[in-house]
């Protein structure tokens, strides 16, 4: 007989008695997979598993195990023996094949409140659930995220921007917490509170701010979405802990909340209450001297070295690009089924010095589960004086919506910038387009 608990059954505190699917189970997979097929049927296209950590209340109940794809375990059964986070596993993957079934062409979706290592094979998104509203939230939440993407968890790990339940954040509290958020793999504002639900417009006086940082999330979507296939590919996590790059540098093993966005952004977010100020260690690289360039004002600062930077409420925390970086932005966008017609990358060749950087940025349509790929290497070299760049097309699969790729240099650097194929010049120095021809 089904084992009953007591469930959550959709409203606040509001439980009933009932009894959860066997996932090893193959009468519990195929009724679970039917219910997932008629929602896409009805054109859902992603599916959120909820409600699924599995308190399942007594160690001795009885996995079935005999489900077709789902390993035969010939000694104990036990939800001891076995552990709760089986049925969050099997769960994940019942849905997922459920979805690969009715659409095997089209790219699963799939986000799971529960998550365990393994997950990420098949859910894309978690979070770390029913966070409450306060800034010692906002800024621990920074290193759960780290952690999780060094515990092969799903991909996409983020937080409910704002806090989940109590109170109301305040205007300042929301701006900062979006500020932060936008550099996560999942950003979502969500929320559940007996004062009304928290929204992006709910303070007029700080709309404008955190309009703007929203902006730039849909801007870094192309890097955001190549550091996504990076993880899909080599497993590397979207946001990284600073050791996770800077590992001979001592002062970086016991940082915690400030991170690497992939290999080429620092971000410092802000998460004290007032705080217009941020004190920055940056890493020590093999030549520190001028390694580490914020985004925003194009000033150069040495690594090893401690920095204090400006931080006014406007103004998306403090982020820098490591020295040689190459970063792709997008359009500013409403949604993402806007056409993204623009590629510009934003280069950091450093100020007093000769080097050379690359970055290989990948396009596909961003629906197909075997997609057709157009990869193309971006290139600088410079000196002191002249930054000259060009491109690559490595595969031309995918066309693009872009006929050029823009090439800036950052805020304050008049070095001549040349490249193979000038289709305009911006400024007569600081951005260019060299033409793909594709």
């Amino acid at each position: 007989m089904p084992r009953e608990t007591r469930l959550w059954s959709a409203g606040a505190g509001d439980t009933g008695s009932g009894s959860y699917f066997d996932f090893s189970s193959s009468g519990g997979r195929e009724l679970w997979k039917a219910g997932i097929k008629s929602l896409l049927d009805l054109g859902i296209e992603g599916i959120w598993n909820d409600n699924n950590e599995f308190a399942l209340p007594d160690d001795d109940d009885i996995y079935s195990f005999n489900a077709a794809g789902v390993s035969k375990i010939d000694r104990e059964r036990t939800v001891g023996q076995c552990g709760r986070s089986v049925q969050t596993m099997l769960m994940a993957s019942a849905s997922y094949e459920a979805m690969v079934e009715h659409s095997p062409q089209r790219r699963p979706f799939l986000i799971t409140r529960s998550a365990a290592p393994g997950v990420h094979k098949f859910a894309v998104q978690t979070w770390s659930g029913d966070n409450s509203t306060s800034w010692h939230t906002l800024k621990y939440n920074i290193p759960i995220g780290l952690s999780s993407g060094l515990s092969l968890l799903p991909v996409g790990y983020g937080h409910d921007v704002g806090g989940f339940y109590g109170p109301q954040p305040s205007p300042e509290l929301l701006v900062r917490w979006v500020q932060n958020g936008i550099f996560h793999p999942r950003f979502c504002i969500h929320s559940w509170k007996s004062e009304g639900v928290t929204e992006p417009w709910m303070f007029p006086e700080v709309t404008n701010m955190i309009r703007d940082a929203i902006k730039f999330r849909y801007q870094l979507i192309p890097y955001l979405y190549n550091l996504h296939y990076e993880a899909h590919t080599t497993g590397h996590p979207v946001i990284r802990p600073l050791f996770y790059h800077f590992l001979d540098d001592r002062n970086c093993l016991q940082s915690s909340f400030d991170f690497m966005l992939g290999p080429h952004l620092l971000v410092a977010s802000v998460f004290e209450e007032s705080a217009r100020e941020r004190i920055i260690y940056l890493p020590r690289l093999d030549s520190s001297e001028k390694s580490w360039c914020c985004i925003w004002t194009g000033q150069w600062f040495d690594g090893g070295s401690t920095v204090t930077i400006p931080v006014p409420l406007e103004q998306k925390g403090a982020v820098f690009a490591i020295r040689d970086a190459m970063i792709p932005f997008g359009r500013v966008m409403r949604n993402t089924t806007e056409l993204d017609d623009y590629r510009v990358i934003r280069i950091f060749p450093s100020p007093n010095c000769a080097g050379s950087g690359e970055y290989v940025l990948v396009e596909d349509d961003g629906n197909s589960s075997n997609p057709a790929l157009t990869k193309i290497r971006v290139w600088m070299s410079y000196d002191e004086k002249c930054v000259r760049v060009g491109i690559e097309i490595l595969s031309r699969e995918y066309q693009l919506a872009y006929k050029a790729i823009w090439l800036a240099l950052p805020e304050g650097d008049e070095r001549l910038l040349v490249g193979s194929d000038v289709a305009k010049v911006a400024d007569g120095r600081s951005m260019i387009a060299i033409n793909l021809e594709m």
